[in-house]
């Protein structure tokens, strides 16, 4: 865990740092500091990606239920429409959800992968690891502080 940008802060600077943020983590943990911008720009793409890898799940449900329909429906002619016509509406529906289906699965499969350890490689792209030091009294101090 050594860095050779390693380095401890000033007493001061470290109290104004420490004055600024609330800390609680288990001992051995890295933290990333990420700017506004750098972390809108991330989950922005992220979301993306998680929605193209599940994007395909409605229009799979709408799927289903028009071939249930198409199976097992008997279309009855209507004062206003024919029993034709109803069931080339219901065809022309499935049609275009099997279209859509098919889409969301292709952009799916294209889509890059959603895992964790991408999304934190993403969100260190660009930063630099700094070690801190900081010494038992000074924490101690800030515990005591009230709240």
């Amino acid at each position: 865990m050594a860095d050779s940008n390693a380095r401890v802060l000033p007493a001061g600077e470290l109290q104004n740092f420490l004055g600024k943020v609330s800390l609680h983590c288990p001992e051995n943990q890295e933290v990333i500091v990420v700017t506004q911008d750098k972390a809108k720009l991330v989950f922005t793409e992220w979301g993306t990606r998680i929605h193209n890898k599940t994007g395909w799940h409605t229009p799979l449900g709408i799927v289903a239920t028009l071939a249930l329909t198409m199976c097992t429906s008997s279309f009855q002619d209507q004062t206003w429409i024919k029993s034709g016509t109803l069931k080339g509406f219901a065809l022309l529906a499935l049609i275009l959800a099997l279209v859509w289906l098919l889409r969301s699965v292709w952009t799916a499969y294209k889509s890059p992968s959603a895992i964790p350890e991408k999304f934190i490689a993403s969100l260190l792209e660009g930063t630099r690891k700094t070690e801190y030091s900081v010494s038992p009294d000074l924490v101690n101090s800030q515990e005591a502080a009230p709240h």
